[in-house]
């Protein structure tokens, strides 16, 4: 019986990490060594579609793992945690402001090239997991008024929470001995979010802080 497509995706981000892992081990001798790092940020995300109004303010955490492979160009692995959503203007009987949030964890892959100055630019791919999805109105009938839903509890709109989402990932930053500063760009490549009204895609424009912790000897 053959792999579903989930499956297969996992599979295969998680081969190229042990390999680019085993292949650094094999080619690095007396260069940096690997190191951990923390990493924390926000900026735009949204749910790309025909639903979607607008984006909205979205976190991003995570923990790193960065190894060399040769001289200026390493591989790096992310566990990382994203929150993100997007704006569905007015619904309901009453026209209320509406939102959609939703929560992922997974996994990145990326290949990252040093350039001058502690300068870098990283290009990889993204495997995430829906931990989270819910629907939130504003104001309303009532004494505080609004009203938060899992997704497939709205009514207005039908939505049905999609997982895994496998997207693309481009880095571009500066790193200065402990901390970084990283713009970041993330596409995904199906939908994290079914609805009544079209597919809804994650799109996420961030500015990270990473915090290099001391590299192993």
């Amino acid at each position: 019986m053959p792999l579903p497509p989930a499956l297969r995706s996992s599979a295969l981000i998680l081969l190229a990490s042990l390999l680019m892992t085993a292949t650094a081990s094999a080619q690095v001798e007396g260069e940096r060594r690997s190191a951990f790092s923390l990493l924390l940020g926000g900026g735009y995300a949204t749910l790309f579609g025909s639903a979607s109004e607008g984006g909205v303010f979205g976190l991003t955490a995570g923990v790193a793992h960065e190894r060399p492979i040769r001289e200026g160009l390493a591989w790096r692995t992310e566990l990382l945690f994203e929150s993100g959503g997007t704006d569905l203007g007015r619904t309901g009987t009453f026209s209320l402001p509406t939102t959609i949030s939703q929560t992922h964890a997974g996994l990145s892959g990326q290949l990252r090239w040093a350039r001058e100055r502690g300068r870098y630019l990283g290009a990889g791919a993204t495997l995430l997991f829906s931990t989270t999805c819910d629907v939130d109105t504003e104001g309303g009938p009532g004494f505080l008024g609004g009203e938060t839903v899992a997704c497939e509890e709205f009514t207005d709109i039908s939505f049905e929470e999609k997982s895994p989402t496998v997207g693309l990932l481009l880095a571009a930053g500066v790193q200065r001995t402990r901390l970084g500063l990283e713009m970041r760009f993330e596409q995904g490549l199906n939908a994290s979010v079914g609805s009544s009204s079209g597919p809804l895609t994650p799109r996420r424009f961030s500015v990270l802080l990473n915090y290099r912790l001391r590299a192993r000897r």
